[in-house]
Order: structure tokens, then C-alpha cells, then sequence
């Protein structure tokens, strides 16, 4: 019987040499829609699966109003195409926005090919043409709030993940940064979107500052912020929204607890295989497996034909 997977190990895009050692590998899967995120002990040889951040809160943070009303005008297939679209562009910001803040430089002639080579690589199925435009915009955007700021990148899109908290997360920026003539360390997290920021988007940010204070507790977060460039047509600028106190960061301890409480932990999954044969029974033909213990089966093949015994990704994955 086959088993397949969709595994990856996320890397951050920058992070610190003197924190690399403190952030353990984090891995990534889908669980029936839903991304979640496992954590390989190599010595005991044994997987915990951790649902991320965003799976947690989109079970204990009902849809508000106006995003239903959203998805009732455009319908239900057009809406998740829209959110689609948006999410691949904001992907492909961030990209160019890891690049600026790490090489404080950037080639806007570039952006282009950049974005050609992001849509061509993703087979995206809607109109992209504003891309080149739209990114060159939102860099300048963003390089006046790092000028203006003083930004110094510590880590950029770094996976977080930790058994003992039981959730996992990417955050975009840890930095330090000057606000109100203070420097102070800060998780930003960058929206490329121009609707303002939602209770969801506080909470995020709240639940990266957890867990990035729980792993490196010696530099611990200050400060969280959203921060999503304008559509200006003049001069540069951004909106730059100090979250530490708002309704949705104060909400996420019990949106925490509420999926803690109800998880239902559901962590098997089916191998099928064999040869159907009409009136016989198919039993043989498929199997409940248990899906940490068959991550970590997987795994242990591979670390016991590394010498190093460095963890590798497993062969043979795809969507389950």
C-alpha cells in the first residue's frame, strides 16, 4: 500500500546566524485542508503534528460580516479565486520586500522578470498584467518605512514551531526598529492588501510574539505591528498599525485554549492499495494509519542511512 504525502521543510528567508541554532527545523503538511506543521525529535525518533497559526484561528474566529456579505456579491467559486489571486501576490511581495530589507538594494528593472517568472512558475489563471506596476509601487512603500524606521532585520519569513506551545507559525519580520524616538525589537507583519487590518491579522501577530518569546527568550519581541503600503499617487507611504493592545491580539490566549479544548486530534490518515475485486471483501485494500507514527517511520529510514544523521524529506510525497 502507497501513502502519500505533501511534506516540506521551510527554511527562513534570513534569520541571524547567533538565533539559527535556537529555531528547530519546522516541516509542513496539509491535513484535509487545513496546514499543519510537525516537529521531528532525530534522538527519540518520534513526530508531533502542531496545526499553524491560521488553522486556529480560522476554528475559533467566526467569519465576520462583511467578509460573508463579500463572498455572497462575488459568489462562492469567484471569491476563493479573488482570495487566491491576492494571496499569490502578496507571496510574491514578500519575495522582493526579504530581498530589500537583507541586500538593502534593489533593482526595480528586475521586478519584472520577477513577477513573470513567479506567474509562469505557478501556472496562475488571471490576469497578472498590473503586477510590475503594482510591486514597484509597494517597494517604494516599503523602502520609506525602513528608511524612516531605521529597520535592522534580525529574521524574515522564519517558521516557528514548538510541541510544548501545540501550534506553529511564519512570521514575516523580527527587527529592530525606531518607534516614538524609541529603538525597540518588533514582529511586523506585511498585508499587501488595502482594506485596512482585521481582528484575524492581530491575532496572528500576538501568537508569532508567543511563540517566537518562547524559543528565543533573549531577545524577546516589544512591539507587534501590521504594516501594508498605500496606493499612493504622490509621495511613497504605508500603513504602520501598532497591534500590541488591540482586540484581536487580547483575544488569542482564549482562541489558544478554545482549540486546545477541542481539537479533536484527529491524526490518521488512509494507505490504500491492492486490487479491488467486485463481491469480495476490500479490506485488504486499505489501512487507518496513525499519521505521526508513519512520519516518523519515514524519517528514521532516513536518518539511519545518514551518517550525519541529518534529517532528510521523504521520498515518494504528494497530496493525501
Amino acid at each position: 500500500m502507497n501513502l502519500h504525502l505533501t511534506t516540506e521543510t521551510v527554511e527562513p528567508g534570513y534569520c541571524r546566524t547567533d538565533f539559527t541554532d535556537r529555531l528547530p527545523v519546522a516541516r509542513r503538511l496539509n491535513i484535509r485542508g487545513y496546514r499543519h506543521y510537525y516537529q521531528l525529535d532525530a534522538k527519540k525518533k518520534s513526530v508531533v503534528i502542531v496545526p499553524s497559526v491560521t488553522t486556529i484561528i480560522d476554528k475559533t474566529l467566526p467569519m465576520p460580516d462583511h467578509v460573508v456579505k463579500w463572498y455572497c456579491d462575488l459568489g462562492y467559486h469567484e471569491a476563493k479565486r479573488e482570495m487566491n489571486r491576492r494571496a499569490h501576490y502578496g507571496t510574491a511581495l514578500h519575495i522582493l520586500v526579504s530581498k530589500l530589507l537583507t541586500e538593502k538594494t534593489i533593482d526595480l528593472e528586475q521586478v519584472g522578470e520577477h513577477a513573470a517568472a513567479y506567474i509562469a512558475e505557478h501556472s496562475l489563471p488571471f490576469d497578472t498584467r498590473w503586477w510590475e506596476y503594482e510591486m514597484k509601487k509597494d517597494l517604494l512603500s516599503i523602502a520609506n518605512w525602513a528608511a524612516e524606521k531605521d529597520v535592522t532585520p534580525i529574521a524574515i519569513e522564519v517558521p516557528m514551531v514548538s510541541a510544548e506551545m501545540g501550534y506553529a507559525g511564519t512570521a514575516d519580520i523580527i527587527c529592530e526598529l525606531t518607534f516614538n524616538r524609541k529603538r525597540v525589537i518588533a514582529l511586523v507583519d506585511l498585508k499587501s492588501g488595502r482594506n485596512g487590518f482585521t481582528t484575524k491579522h492581530e491575532a496572528q501577530l500576538a501568537a508569532y510574539r508567543q511563540l517566537w518569546n518562547f524559543l528565543v527568550p533573549e531577545l524577546p519581541v516589544e512591539m507587534i505591528f501590521n504594516l501594508a503600503p498605500k496606493d499612493w499617487r504622490k509621495d511613497p507611504t504605508y500603513t504602520f498599525t501598532n497591534q500590541g493592545e488591540s482586540e484581536g491580539a487580547n483575544m488569542w490566549p482564549s482562541m489558544l485554549a478554545m482549540h486546545r479544548a477541542t481539537d479533536e486530534k484527529d491524526r490518521t490518515t488512509i494507505e490504500i492499495g491492492g486490487t479491488v475485486h467486485l463481491g469480495r471483501d476490500v479490506s485488504d485494500c486499505y489501512q487507518v494509519v496513525n499519521l505521526e507514527e508513519k512520519l516518523a517511520e519515514l524519517h528514521r529510514i532516513d536518518v539511519a542511512a545518514d551518517a550525519d544523521a541529518k534529517i532528510k524529506e521523504v521520498a515518494n510525497v504528494d497530496d493525501f
